[in-house]
């Protein structure tokens, strides 16, 4: 077998699982593992995050979570998205039950549940003040009008408008907004509505860029207790015992018995004896038993006068059928092999 050195190239060499490896990778150290590990990381969705981590949600088609700036967390699937010319992202749409959590515990109120139908959130700095809707102050939202009337407008430099009426207070942590909810809310970009009023309330997940995406649900206990799949149903296990091959399987367990009692001599021929005559008389196809009770002849030296028979006997099997035949005709050659 190869000794190749391990680096980050080892990714590109193709394998077939089914074999034995034609090359093995060999690191002297492992700091030179976690060195290569991390150069690799480096590459993978939860660090590059932005629209390149995006386009690997939308391709998977599963469940994945967006980590904003601001720590919020949305998961879901990801329908869509798009950006500017340098790929900064400016607005994601996912379909489906949608989470909203915070260091991987959901936000209260904003289950799946709340978010069935899908989860829409702009992103970027906001048109005049230079920072996102989560760096906005209280002095901030009285300019663009979430004063005592409530209703305002944000406009984002990506020509996203946002007009409604804010309902309640932001939700921060420490001096950073994640989340304010907007109620008669219309979002739209150019000719363009990206979010009608009938559409309900408008929860915003506010950043102004996508830090990290990863597989699954932030909260995936809370997630998969919305969605209905917290406990799958039970299913029965599977087993090929019947009325019909209960006694083959009991002189499975009794030539497995006398294995394990480390039987010898005159007492295991007579105790194997049985079970060959059993065999003839009941289950004169099965194979592996045989196979079984001749390796254990063997191992224990015991010259037992029934063994040829035995052999006899699988041999007329294998000419049954071709997978019989390559079967039984493996197993007689690795017996023949340790004699």
């Amino acid at each position: 077998v190869a000794k190749i050195p391990f680096t980050l190239d080892c990714v590109n060499t193709s394998y077939d699982i089914t074999r034995p490896q034609p090359q093995l990778f060999v690191t002297p150290d492992f700091q030179t593992l976690n060195r290569v590990l991390e150069e690799f990381a480096k590459g993978m969705a939860f660090r590059t995050g932005g629209a390149e981590g995006l386009a690997k949600a939308k391709m998977a088609g599963t469940v994945t979570t967006a980590v904003l700036d601001s720590g919020i967390q949305i998961s879901g699937v990801l329908k869509d998205f798009h950006g500017d010319a340098d790929r900064h992202v400016d607005f994601m749409k996912f379909e489906g039950p949608c989470q909203l959590s915070f260091q991987d515990r959901e936000l209260e109120g904003h289950s799946a549940s709340r978010h069935a139908q899908g989860f829409s959130a702009p992103l970027g700095k906001l048109k005049g003040l230079g920072k996102s809707p989560g760096r906005l102050s209280g002095v901030d939202l009285e300019r663009l009008g979430f004063g005592s009337a409530r209703r305002g407008r944000m406009e984002f430099e990506s020509g996203i408008v946002l007009e409604g009426v804010l309902e309640g207070e932001p939700l921060r942590n420490g001096g950073e907004v994640l989340l304010m909810t907007f109620t008669d809310c219309r979002i739209r970009q150019g000719a363009q509505d990206l979010y009608l009023p009938e559409w309900g309330p408008f929860d915003l997940a506010c950043g102004e860029s996508v830090a990290s995406v990863f597989g699954g649900p932030a909260d995936r206990g809370a997630y998969l207790a919305s969605v209905g799949h917290a406990k799958p149903p039970k299913k029965m296990q599977k087993c090929n015992l019947t009325d019909q091959n209960r006694g083959l399987n009991e002189l499975y367990a009794r030539v497995r018995k006398l294995r394990e009692d480390g039987l010898q001599g005159p007492e295991l021929v007579s105790a194997l004896q049985a079970v060959h005559a059993e065999l003839d008389a009941h289950w004169g196809d099965d194979w592996l038993l045989r196979l079984e009770l001749l390796e254990l002849e063997q191992d224990r030296k015991l010259g037992a006068a029934w063994a040829p028979g035995v052999r006899q006997r699988l041999q007329t099997l294998a000419g049954s059928s071709p997978e019989r035949r390559d079967l039984i005709g493996r197993g007689l050659s690795l017996l023949g092999s340790t004699s």
